[in-house]
């Protein structure tokens, strides 16, 4: 029987900003019972990825797990690789920074292990050409992607037995294929299967290698392994069954491999990731289209042929998917290249330099990828993530503000920036205690307001949108899949169908992004409940639609007015101007509002129009976080309430969590409606229904008397609390 070579091991990571005790539940599930297991198996050698979160986490929680890391070093049983320090998914971030990712965890992993790493994880295993060039920039030689990057640009399977070079410019890198096979059935099938399939590779070609680094949380934390992997024995089984078999298994590491044995040859990759990420990628209409194929080709007994050209999307297209995770992105760049000035200048102190440095590591835990994306885990939908990445990039900017500003108090600056890249400006005020993105070009609305000295962003929200997993919702029926008994799912074949009838109504789908600013009129006919489930008529054409603007610079500030000549449609089509001017001052956390809106038919106009706000405050049922009218009203209501006030001039906004409080108010005493915002996304461990932002709406009952024009004053306050 022919020898094979098997790399086997595990990728470990948690996201900045996730829970504590999800932290703590993993560790003691999954990392530490692994590493335990491997103990009692010292003929068994593995490779072992963590990242920089997760290090920094167990180091300060649990330091004895860096000593049985050291033990197994000491025996030559384990290899670390090094990757993106905050797991960034590296060619969505400036070069400079992908490089200081990586030597920076290169750099922790030598200083506390004392072993240097030759090879790298790649986040997300996104792969793009220019990596090749990078990558050794930063002291890395190999890497490890998944085998359907080879299969997509052509290689068959039993062609994917050794490594690869791949080339950019002249530099050359070289990259591991994973076996798809091995990720599928490792540890979801039994060990008797896996071993079998062993030995059918080993058939293929004289000393064959095969790769499986994966996901360490499949090893006790994902749902049910924990009794599988360790309860059961399944990890037990496999090393034995490994040391029984060593006559013709050699389990080694990436760098033994890789300096005992030349590549296979040269290879040329696409852009892409492992196969599960082409579809979610994708948007969703298209993953609903992209599913039903590979379920045909799969029913046909075809799929294995043909998956190497279903690519699907790329990671890329996740900003344009999600509005919102391209803002954060662009926040993300933006930082980076203010940073990148500053480095390049010669005229900054030493004082300055320390705050540099500082906003360098803040925009580097910013690159962190799971706040920005979304597949089969929560990432972009949940609140906390985001908020993690706008923290880090918040305090960055603050740094910065630092040197530019030196010790001046008094200061707004104004920028007029295409961040989003849709060929239109965005208009950003900023002054020392908050920073307000306006987008004239989408309905003039103001995208976000971060309040510096908590560095939280107020408006990070997520609009309800259509997910192609829907479909699981509004088609269910409740019947659970058969699955084997002696058969541990993989977090890809779950079924997610068991409960979730009540979750059918649940699935609103918003017009427009849920932030402030927001332009309604409709008719005085339409009640809470159909404006909360987008069951009603916009009859002006202002929103998501262009706005003019002006900026003016007065005594005490910047004034922003926004301008949009549209129509009002209602038993004929009107003209109707609504104006909007936003003040911000140097030395005040507010920002005013004032609203006009001009009749410029020839004939009365009546509607009713309301100005939307969403504010996220992270906590929807939280009595830490609540809304009240303090007008000599006691009561306070949680965030994830709903309910109607008429007559109000304030809504006061509690978040006694980050210690600041937000005020709203509202001239000509309208009716508030307020409601959440809450969606549906899928989960490890079904769907997930996540309170994102709570709409507070002042509307008023207007009518204009022809050439009438109607006028309001708004002010948002913010101020912090002990």
């Amino acid at each position: 029987m022919n020898k094979l070579y098997l790399i086997f091991g595990c990728h470990c990571h948690q996201p900045l900003g996730n829970f504590e005790r999800v932290f703590e539940r993993i560790y003691k599930d999954s990392y530490l019972p692994f590493l335990e297991v491997l103990m009692q198996h010292p003929k068994i050698k593995t490779v072992l990825h963590y990242s920089g979160v997760l290090l920094d986490w167990i180091g300060e929680k649990h330091p004895e797990f860096f000593e049985l890391i050291e033990k197994l070093l000491q025996r030559g049983q384990i290899e670390l690789l090094a990757g993106s320090y905050y797991e960034a998914v590296l060619p969505v971030i400036p070069e400079r920074d992908q490089v200081e990712q990586i030597k920076r965890l290169k750099q922790f992993i030598n200083n506390t292990f004392h072993t240097t790493p030759q090879g790298m994880w790649l986040a997300e295993r996104v792969w793009e050409p220019k990596l090749a060039k990078t990558l050794p920039a930063a002291g890395m030689k190999f890497s490890l992607v998944d085998d359907f990057h080879f299969k997509a640009t052509g290689f068959k399977e039993s062609e994917l037995l050794g490594y690869f070079n791949v080339e950019d410019e002249g530099s050359l890198f070289s990259l591991f294929p994973i076996s798809e096979q091995l990720r599928y059935s490792t540890p979801f099938q039994k060990v008797e299967n896996t071993i079998n399939y062993l030995r059918q590779m080993s058939e293929l070609k004289e000393k064959p290698l095969l790769v499986i680094v994966d996901d360490g949380e499949k090893f006790g934390a994902w749902p049910g392994t924990k009794k599988w992997v360790y309860e059961e024995g399944w990890l037990e089984t496999f090393f034995t069954a490994l040391e029984e078999n060593s006559h013709w298994i050699e389990t080694l590491t990436c760098s033994e491999y890789f300096e005992q044995f030349p590549p296979s040859g040269l290879a040329a990759l696409p852009i892409g990731a492992y196969f599960e990420m082409g579809e979610w990628a994708l948007a969703a209409e298209r993953a609903t289209e992209y599913r039903s194929l590979i379920e045909k080709l799969k029913n046909e007994g075809l799929l294995d042929r043909y998956k190497g050209f279903l690519q699907g999307g790329i990671w890329r297209n996740f900003f344009i998917k999600y509005p919102e995770s391209n803002q954060l992105h662009k926040k993300m760049l933006a930082l980076s290249k203010s940073i990148s000035r500053l480095k390049d200048s010669r005229k900054i102190n030493s004082q300055q330099a320390k705050y540099l440095e500082l906003a360098y590591t803040e925009l580097l835990k910013s690159q962190c990828n799971d706040g920005y994306w979304h597949g089969v885990f929560g990432g972009l939908y949940l609140p906390h993530l985001r908020d993690a990445l706008y923290r880090r990039l918040i305090q960055g900017e603050r740094y910065i503000d630092q040197i530019v500003h030196q010790e001046e108090r008094q200061w707004v600056d104004t920028e007029i920036v295409d961040l989003d890249g849709d060929g239109l400006p965005e208009i950003i005020l900023s002054n020392p205690w908050l920073k307000a993105y306006f987008d004239p070009g989408e309905g003039g609305m103001l995208l976000e307001l971060d309040y510096k000295l908590s560095n939280f962003n107020i408006i990070n929200t997520l609009a309800r949108r259509f997910e192609h997993y829907h479909q699981a919702i509004s088609g269910s029926s409740n019947e659970a899949s058969d699955q084997p008994e002696e058969k541990q799912v993989s977090i890809h074949d779950l079924d997610k169908t068991s409960g979730i009838e009540k979750l059918k109504g649940l699935l609103v789908y918003d017009r427009h992004r849920r932030v402030c600013l927001i332009d309604h009129l409709f008719d005085k006919s339409v009640d809470i409940g159909q404006f909360s489930s987008a069951n009603f008529t916009e009859l002006g054409d202002f929103i998501n639609q262009l706005y003019d603007y002006t900026i003016e610079k007065e005594k005490k500030g910047v004034q922003l007015t926004l301008r949009r000549r549209g129509v009002f449609r209602q038993e004929g089509i009107f003209p109707l101007e609504i104006v909007k001017q936003m003040r911000m001052m140097y030395n005040k956390s507010l920002l005013d509002i004032n609203y006009g809106i001009i009749n410029c038919a020839a004939k009365p106009l009546e509607f009713t129009f309301g100005v939307e706000f969403n504010f996220s405050m992270l906590a929807g049922k939280n009595p830490e976080v609540t809304l009240c009218f303090p007008d000599g009203e006691e009561e306070r209501y949680m965030m994830a309430t709903s309910g109607t006030k008429a007559g109000a001039k304030m809504v006061e906004v509690s978040n006694k969590i980050e210690r600041f409080s937000l005020s709203l108010y509202i001239e000509k005493e309208p009716t508030i409606w307020w409601f959440p915002i809450e969606t549906i996304s899928q989960s490890e461990k079904g769907f997930d229904r996540t309170y994102q932002s709570t709409v507070i709406m002042p509307r008023w009952e207007i009518i204009l008397p022809e050439g009438g024009q109607w006028t309001a004053k708004l002010g948002i306050s913010i101020t912090s609390i002990q």
